[in-house]
């Protein structure tokens, strides 16, 4: 069965496609914009540090999203990021707009910010070039304090958040969560492996966000209780926080499982979909080395025939001497 077919069942009733307008006002923490707002209560720039320090919107704080993750795009602390933002000197109470020139970066940082517990968030679709041609003032970004500014505040909203074990109670529980899958229909069904393993999560629908337009397409769906919560994933962090922010600002009171594909393929025990397994060539021993073998052989033996020519040798020196002395008559 085809993801697309899947999506357009049990996911399309509770999932409808629609498209936000981006200069309505939206009461969800997180929405999307075209232009920029007239007063913002700060700027957080996602480029690189060498790019937003060269140039970039009036007091704008440059907050690389690689400083906020681990290799393989794994989240670093919650301690150690509530920290790094009171660096940026947000609290948390403030209104903040997002800024960069790439999409899963602006909203990977937006979801970020929700679960970190920001008041709101705003994210700008429009990259710095663009807006550079629309006539917008640009200055060289505010770097981030070596230290702490201020003291972030939010309360993080942990309900948010679902860890490994929690998910895979709630997948063998007798209702089922709704879970989606961010990633590509390849990934999806295995048949690319970024992973331990390929394949997808027991009973998620595909929802790739690579196909998604600049606004959030994503319709909330009637949601009687907490456990109707659909639950979100991508690849890793990165990819489930910007999928995350895309559906809040939807409206859809999703959760997220941070670890993502990779995550939940390491651990061989877990169960999954559409398993399959990258090919892996096998490790072979480093050729031997005949020269130095036959070089090695043939000193042993050389040494051999030299010790038994030498014995063979004082043999006949022995009995030579013997005759002599035998034939030698007595004074």
């Amino acid at each position: 069965m085809r993801s697309g077919h899947m999506f357009s069942g049990l996911a399309a009733a509770l999932i409808g496609a629609f498209i936000m307008p981006l200069t309505s006002a939206i009461a969800a923490p997180i929405s999307y914009t075209n232009t920029f707002p007239g007063s913002p209560g700060a700027i957080l720039d996602t480029r690189s540090q060498a790019s937003c320090e060269k140039a970039s919107l009036p007091q704008a704080r440059c907050l690389p999203v690689r400083d906020l993750l681990g290799p393989h795009n794994r989240l670093a602390n919650i301690s150690g990021l509530l920290w790094l933002l009171g660096t940026a000197g947000l609290t948390g109470n403030e209104s903040v707009v997002v800024i960069g020139d790439n999409a899963q970066d602006r909203d990977f940082l937006a979801g970020l910010f929700y679960l970190a517990g920001q008041r709101h968030v705003s994210v700008l679709t429009r990259s710095l070039p663009e807006l550079k041609a629309d006539g917008l003032t640009f200055k060289p970004g505010l770097a981030r304090g070596a230290t702490r500014e201020v003291v972030y505040q939010a309360a993080m909203r942990s309900d948010v958040a679902v860890l490994r074990k929690e998910l895979l109670q709630m997948i063998r529980s007798e209702v089922p969560p709704v879970i989606l899958d961010g990633r590509s229909e390849k990934e999806y069904w295995g048949a690319v492996v970024r992973a331990a393993r390929g394949g997808h999560i027991p009973g998620a629908q595909n929802s790739p966000t690579e196909g998604w337009k600049a606004v959030p397409e994503l319709k909330a769906p009637v949601q009687p209780d907490e456990n109707a919560r659909p639950i979100l994933y991508g690849h890793d962090a990165r990819q489930g926080l910007a999928f995350l922010a895309r559906a809040t600002a939807a409206g859809l009171n999703a959760r997220v499982y941070l670890e993502g594909w990779a995550g939940w393929a390491s651990d061989g025990a877990l169960p999954a979909d559409a398993a399959t397994y990258p090919y892996r060539r096998a490790r072979t021993a480093p050729a031997a080395v005949p020269v130095a073998k036959s070089t090695s052989a043939q000193t042993s033996h050389t040494t051999l025939f030299g010790l038994l020519l030498a014995g063979f040798a004082l043999a006949g020196a022995g009995f030579i001497l013997g005759r002599r002395s035998a034939s030698i008559p007595e004074a």
